[in-house]
C-alpha cells in the first residue's frame, strides 16, 4: 500500500484549500472528500 502524508494545501480536484493527501510515488494531491469519491469510482489509490 502506498504511503500517504497529510498536509494543508490546495486540492488538485476541487481546488479548495484544505487538508490534502500526497501519496508517495503518485502525482495525486487531493482532499479526503475527493479521495473518497475517486476511490469509489476506482481511479485512485
Amino acid at each position: 500500500m502506498a504511503k500517504r502524508i497529510w498536509v494543508r494545501g490546495l486540492c488538485g480536484v476541487c481546488h479548495r484549500i484544505r487538508k490534502v493527501t500526497a501519496i508517495i510515488g503518485h502525482t495525486h494531491v487531493m482532499c479526503r472528500d475527493c479521495a473518497t469519491v475517486c476511490n469509489a469510482i476506482g481511479i485512485f489509490g
